[in-house]
């Protein structure tokens, strides 16, 4: 185990200044885009249904009722 610290410690330090900021910079450029998105995913998993696979009839006519109106994706 103590070779592994050592050699994790070795590499991190390695790491010049330029490349810890771009580093940032790339992990900051990825959160923004990813919030631009995070909407729109809350939005589509809002209304996303799972089927559990029942096989009992009387369930998908109860589904059909309760989705009248609205439109599959």
């Amino acid at each position: 185990m103590d070779t592994i610290m050592r050699l994790t410690k070795e590499k991190v330090d390695a790491i010049t200044v330029q490349e810890w900021k771009n580093i940032c910079d790339h992990a900051v450029k990825e959160e923004k885009a990813f919030d631009g998105r995070d909407a729109a995913i809350d939005g589509l998993s809002e209304r996303f249904i799972i089927n559990t696979g029942s096989d009992d009839s009387s369930d998908e006519s109860e589904d059909e009722d309760a989705m009248s109106g609205e439109e599959e994706l």
